[in-house]
């Protein structure tokens, strides 16, 4: 309740500007962004974060990229095929730059 015979409290406050460079806040953790998937107050995340965040195997699997360095996948990785456009049994490779 507002007493006007009181003297202002506030008043005899000395009054501050806001600092010029906030000092930096502590970079989130994963665990901070997870929350904030089922948070209530400020929920989700932007498309770059969810993506920073997660990580998808080509077994199927999604995790967390930090969890997705100890991932053990199912799959084998397959060696890649390499076509020989040379026809030729020996080593010495074609030029196909020239019009020879």
């Amino acid at each position: 309740m507002y007493n006007s015979g009181a003297p202002n409290l506030f008043a005899a406050m000395q009054l501050y500007e806001p600092p010029t460079n906030p000092p930096n806040r502590a970079e989130e953790t994963s665990f901070d962004k997870l929350v904030r998937l089922d948070a209530m107050v400020k929920p989700g995340l932007t498309e770059t974060e969810f993506r920073k965040l997660f990580a998808k195997c080509r077994c199927g699997k999604v995790t967390t990229h930090w969890a997705f360095k100890q991932h053990i996948s199912l799959i084998v990785p397959v060696a890649p095929v390499v076509i020989d456009l040379t026809h030729s049994d020996d080593n010495s490779v074609t030029d196909l730059t020239t019009d020879d």
